[in-house]
């Protein structure tokens, strides 16, 4: 089973839940599982809106973090998204200080925020969620101009 470390918690849901999320709200094409040595090591999730791809969920197994997967997960899925999907853009919403800090390395630019706060503001039951809304990032990688 894929476990996340304990400060991962705050930053990504649990994965039974988007699994949940997909089956109900997008398809199950936009779920992959990432293998090493063909074991499952990882999850990540992403969909399409409008011309946009957006970059839900990526969760690497605790066993496996800090060891550069992610960051070629990142890479490889990025060129993946581009070749097939042929985007406008992507983006990402997070509140992992350490994709905050990588996130330019990939090209991506922080842009400002409204999305959350709307989001807060329409749907005030999501009381949990609303304890990030100041900590979440907003950033956009823009593919055509």
């Amino acid at each position: 089973m894929l476990e996340k470390k304990e400060e991962g918690n705050n930053h990504v849901a649990k994965n039974y839940y988007s699994l949940l999320e997909v089956f109900f709200e997008h398809n199950i094409d936009d779920v992959r599982g990432i293998y090493l040595d063909k074991k499952l090591i990882g999850m990540c999730f992403y969909y399409r809106f409008n011309n946009t791809i957006w970059l839900h969920r990526l969760m690497i197994d605790e066993k496996y973090q800090n060891k550069g997967i992610g960051t070629q997960v990142i890479k490889i899925l990025l060129k993946k998204i581009i070749k097939e999907k042929n985007p406008d853009k992507n983006e990402f919403l997070t509140s992992n200080p350490l994709l905050v800090s990588k996130a330019k390395d990939y090209g991506f630019k922080k842009v400002n925020n409204t999305r959350s706060n709307n989001f807060y503001q329409k749907y005030p039951d999501y009381s949990q969620d609303r304890q990030l809304k100041d900590k979440e990032h907003l950033f956009v990688l823009e593919l055509k101009k």
